[in-house]
């Protein structure tokens, strides 16, 4: 046991400030974690924990080309992966720079950083998996282009040759694929299966590949899905024929026998591809791609989809599914890349599948899926030479890249953006909307058919500034005929209704064989007469009809009208809040659908919004505030936030008994809370940092600063000194807090343990309140010192003048604490003690009990309903004491729960 002799007066409790907290919150932050108390209004409230030192996945994109990109545009670049590989040592240096500092500052260990991967032919970056403290630092390196999340990726599971109508074009034009080269990157293809040519190698149909996985130059395929996806592409007996049964088929491992595998082996599976036989060059890069796979997290400027879009430059035509969430803004990634044939699914009866995903596009709210095809059981080859069902998207996007083979036997010179174009225009239109089904089914006969070419195959206007009046937004179509005959062609254009226009420059024209005409075609959107949409896609959408004389295609049109609240960070922050005055709160955790920008449907009104940027690989912890009071939000607004306006600077000034710096002592803390007086929300911010922490703030008026300076120092007698500094509410340029010396009231103190006891260390614990919510908190890096036989010390306390402040400060006594785990009060072992909190009338410091509590996992002393301790000595553990239980207590019972 310890005790505390209070030498001071005893307070009645008409001198204790009263409280009548509905919940207690307490928090054990362990090393690498930074911690805060998040309150919302009407008592709604959560710790946000953010593990610095929690290792990440991530992709780190290089501001210099890849290297096939800068052969393309200079076929006399020399450049080999010598330059590259210089550029990969370099940043494997830089961010152990940034490790070591990190974990200097956390006081943590922290393994050695190694890249896992290098890319560079099709994608210029490196996978590598970091401690999630060094973010900032590794984006703010003038190399540096993008970092991307190094998300998972998995399988997208869940009589089509007839349907779409693959079998006419077989018979018609004489095409199956032949010698077309199809790379399948999945869990890898069972090369031994009889209907997909029982042998790999030259001769066989799966004439190579790589299993990127286990590194090695075998794909064979331990799951079934590849196999299954490989066989409706390409299968060839007499009793089942895929697609294009005479292509040929390249097997790119980049999933496991699970299903699974991540953004990195996806890369790298796309760099074999283009360069399978790994000499740096990409003359022998496969035809189309097939990746019946996806991240949902993904965007259309991601890792994986930045590099679809590279590869369709080169010339290979890529076939991804769409996903199988089957909700709107679902479509995965790297489906969303803009230059993929991204595919839906459909059921024999050319209804959407239940699990297809829908767009719009994420990020630019383009019209995604491109197409829909069937992938509602779809019979194919399975590992072990046998043959099943099965449904998903994963079913679809192959029997698009089947088509694409033929189209491509047909058509040997067209590019992967006319080969689109005649998959999308000519498809059935299902009547629905674009973002479930984009231009329609895909029909293979009429793609085979078609002689007049549009790029692009689509009018995607992307989302509705809905503050303007009236939106405008032009697009141009190129169209040729390839017919060898001239066709007169007039456009159509259907899905206007009030307050949309869409109008072409020109209606009608002709064109000779190989010529192209540009059409411009202007949305004009009156968004007073416009509502919102009321569907999922929040998307308007129609068809664009071309009619020739020889052929009649159409094209997808869509625009999404959607109230946004978009944020452009230069840094990436710890966490933002966004709350109104009239009670509506949006509390956001920072998940930003990229590296600085994220996106949230808010509803309109007033609102202030904080952003917390926190920079812990630097030399001294940096951290910047940035306040916007008063942002109104009617409709969609794009808001810039910029960690460098915080310029004001807060200063701590605080001194001892003697007029000694605070910030001298080792175990210093400061104590800083920011709360908003305009609301009940109570302290959307509150924090402990070490003294050395450099802390700045924009302008702003109505936020309020509470601080205190903590310090533990052990000499001849143990010292507490805690300085309650008066609020400062706004900032309008730097401020210093400071105190004088004869502002400390003293009190003394001491502890003893019982022989036997486990205790081993006191610290200090916080403790704030509000209207709602009491908040515990204890710092591993906390003030505190050895308990060995009897500790004799002393606490000099400033008074906290502002008894009437939203957001009231107390500190307490803890032992063990360091021991605790799952940032939830657990004890490891022994018994573990918290004391009543330290309060002040301005004369003397005594104690004063928790109040009502309702809480688990803690133990705490009985309660006492005056609030105040009426003894000498206090003794610690008078309630109930025991390891690895939950425990809530009432004002007049104590429940304990094993």
């Amino acid at each position: 046991m310890f005790s505390i002799e209070l030498t001071g007066q005893n307070l009645s409790s008409a001198n204790v400030i009263k409280t009548d907290h509905q919940k207690f919150i307490f928090n054990i932050e362990k090393p690498g974690h930074i911690s805060s108390l998040i309150t919302r209004n009407k008592g709604i409230a959560k710790i946000n924990n953010v593990d610095l030192s929690e290792k990440i996945k991530i992709i780190v994109e290089f501001k210099d080309e890849p290297l096939f990109i800068a052969q393309k545009k200079n076929k006399l670049f020399k450049v080999n992966s010598v330059s590259y590989t210089t550029q990969f040592s370099r940043f494997e240096n830089d961010i152990n720079k940034f490790n070591s500092k990190l974990a200097q500052n956390l006081k943590v260990s922290i393994a050695i950083i190694q890249i896992e991967r290098e890319f560079y032919k099709i994608f210029n970056g490196v996978s590598i998996t970091i401690p999630k403290g060094i973010l900032n630092s590794i984006y703010a390196l003038d190399y540096v282009k993008n970092i991307h999340a190094n998300g998972k990726v998995k399988t997208f599971e869940n009589e089509s040759n007839q349907l779409i109508k693959a079998d006419s074009v077989w018979t018609k034009y004489g095409a199956e694929g032949d010698s077309i080269v199809v790379g399948i990157l999945d869990t890898g293809i069972d090369y031994l299966h009889p209907a997909l040519g029982g042998g790999f190698g030259k001769g066989f149909k799966v004439i190579g590949g790589y299993d990127i996985i286990n590194d090695d130059n075998d794909p064979m395929d331990d799951h079934g899905h590849g196999t299954h996806v490989a066989g409706i592409v390409s299968a060839n007996t007499d009793s089942i024929k895929g697609v294009a049964p005479k292509s040929l088929l390249m097997a790119f491992k980049v999933l496991d026998q699970t299903g699974y595998g991540d953004d990195a082996q996806v890369l790298a599976g796309i760099e074999r591809a283009l360069d399978p036989n790994n000499d740096g060059y990409h003359d022998d890069k496969v035809d189309i791609i097939n990746m019946s796979l996806g991240d949902e997290n993904g965007n259309p400027d991601d890792a994986a989809s930045t590099a679809v879009n590279n590869a369709v430059e080169l010339g290979v035509i890529f076939c991804i599914s769409a996903g199988n969430s089957g909700v709107y803004n679902s479509i995965g990634s790297p489906g969303t890349a803009e230059k993929a044939i991204t595919v839906g699914s459909t059921d024999k009866n050319d209804e959407i599948s239940f699990f297809s995903s829908k767009g719009p596009n994420k990020k630019s709210f383009t019209i995604k899926p491109d197409i829909v095809a069937p992938g509602n059981n779809i019979l194919s080859t399975l590992p072990s030479g046998t043959y099943q069902e099965k449904s998903g998207t994963s079913m679809a996007a192959p029997q698009v890249a089947g088509v694409c083979a033929l189209l491509k036997q047909i058509h040997k010179d067209w590019t992967p953006e006319m080969i689109k174009s005649a998959i999308m225009t000519t498809a059935k239109d299902l009547a629905i909307d674009k973002m479930a089904q984009g231009s329609g089914r895909i029909d293979a006969l009429k793609a085979a058919k078609v002689s007049t070419i549009t790029i692009p195959s689509s009018l995607s206007y992307g989302r509705d500034i809905d503050t303007l009046n009236q939106w405008i937004k032009y697009d141009t179509l190129e169209i040729t005929n390839f017919n060898f005959s001239s066709q007169q062609y007039d456009i159509n254009i259907n899905g206007q209704t009030t307050g949309i226009s869409l109008e072409p420059n020109i209606n009608n024209f002709t064109l000779q064989q190989g010529e192209t005409q540009s059409v411009i075609f202007t949305l004009t959107i009156d968004n007073a007469g416009l509502p919102y949409p009321n569907d999922s896609s929040l998307a308007y959408s129609g068809n664009v009809f071309i009619n020739g004389e020889i052929d009649s295609i159409h094209l997808p049109w869509a625009f999404v009208k959607k109230p946004l609240l978009i944020f452009n960070t230069d840094i990436l922050p710890l966490f933002f809040e966004v709350f109104n005055t009239n009670q509506t709160y949006f509390g956001i955790d920072t998940i930003f659908d990229e590296f600085n920008r994220t996106e949230l449907i808010i509803e309109p009104g007033i609102y202030t919004i904080v952003f917390n940027f926190d920079d812990f690989a630097s030399a001294n912890r940096n951290i910047r505030y940035i306040v916007k009071e008063n942002v109104e939000i009617y409709g969609s607004k794009e808001i810039t936030i910029k960690s460098t306006d915080a310029q004001n600077l807060i200063v701590f000034k605080g001194v001892d008994e003697n007029g000694n710096p605070l910030d001298t002592i080792k175990n210093s803390v400061m104590d800083f809370s920011f709360t908003y007086e305009g609301t009940n929300a109570g302290p959307p911010f509150s924090y402990y940092f070490p003294i050395n922490t450099i802390i700045k703030t924009n302008n702003f008026n109505d936020f309020v600063i509470h601080l205190r300076q903590l310090a533990v120092e052990s000499k001849n007698i143990h010292s507490i000194r805690i300085v309650n500094y008066p609020k400062k509410v706004g900032m309008n340029g730097s401020y210093t807090f400071t105190n004088a010396p004869d502002d400390y009231i003293k009190q003394k103190f001491s502890i003893s343990l019982q022989p036997n006891a486990e205790l081993t260390k006191v610290m200090l614990g916080y403790y704030e309140h509000n209207d709602y919510w009491s908040y515990g908190r204890i710092d591993i890096d906390s003030p505190s010192f050895d308990v060995k036989d009897i500790i004799d010390g002393e606490i000099l306390m400033i008074p906290n003048i502002d008894t009437s402040a939203a957001l009231i400060k107390r500190t307490f006594f803890i032992t063990n604490a360091d021991t605790i785990h799952n940032n939830i009060v657990y004890p490891e072992g022994g018994s573990w003690f918290v004391s009543s909190y330290f309060e002040t009338d301005g004369e003397n410091i005594f104690m004063q009990s928790f109040p009502y509590l309702t809480t688990k996992n803690i133990l705490f002393s009985s309660y006492r309903e005056s609030g105040t301790s009426n003894i000498n000595t206090w003794n610690f553990g008078d309630g109930p004491i025991y390891t690895y239980l939950e425990v809530s207590n009432s004002k007049s019972t104590i429940s304990i729960y094993p």
